[in-house]
């Protein structure tokens, strides 16, 4: 074999083991690549995981807050509910003030009448008044149960 011949052969072998090793450079990096793809969705799941502990802990944590500002809201319910207890009470006693003093004036017709209308409206607004003050009280107390056993 000639000079030229032998640097063909030589060439031709050399890319040869050039080929080998891209081909065994790309196997690796594929394999490396794979890898790379398992690690990442295992990185993801933990963190999937990680936050649905996160979560939780958040409420667990919230939990007694939450509690504590359901019965305090629900003392404000029931301060507020009692106003409207009081006002309604005083409008009913008013009107039937009303009809007491048109019978004393032998204006019996107007009171009966007084009681018969406006009377019932006020008297029938007292009891809704007090219905949602009970309402009111029933929710603190349950509220405050919860607190106390620490159930939401």
């Amino acid at each position: 074999m000639d000079t030229r011949g032998r640097l063909v052969v030589a060439l031709s072998v050399l890319a040869a083991v050039v080929g080998v090793a891209l081909l065994i450079a790309g196997v690796t990096a594929f394999g490396r690549a794979d890898d790379a793809r398992t690690r990442a969705a295992a990185v993801r799941r933990e963190r999937l995981v990680l936050e649905a502990r996160t979560a939780r802990a958040e409420r667990n944590i919230d939990a007694p807050i939450s509690e504590a500002e359901r019965v305090a809201k629900s003392v404000t319910t029931i301060v507020e509910a009692s106003d409207k207890v009081i006002t309604e009470s005083a409008t009913t006693n008013e009107v039937l003030d009303r009809a007491v003093r048109l019978s004393n004036s032998g204006r019996r017709a107007a009171a009966n009448e007084l009681i018969a209308g406006e009377g019932a409206t006020s008297v029938q607004g007292l009891r809704d008044s007090l219905a949602r003050a009970q309402g009111a009280v029933a929710a603190a107390e349950l509220a405050t149960r919860n607190l106390g056993a620490g159930t939401p």
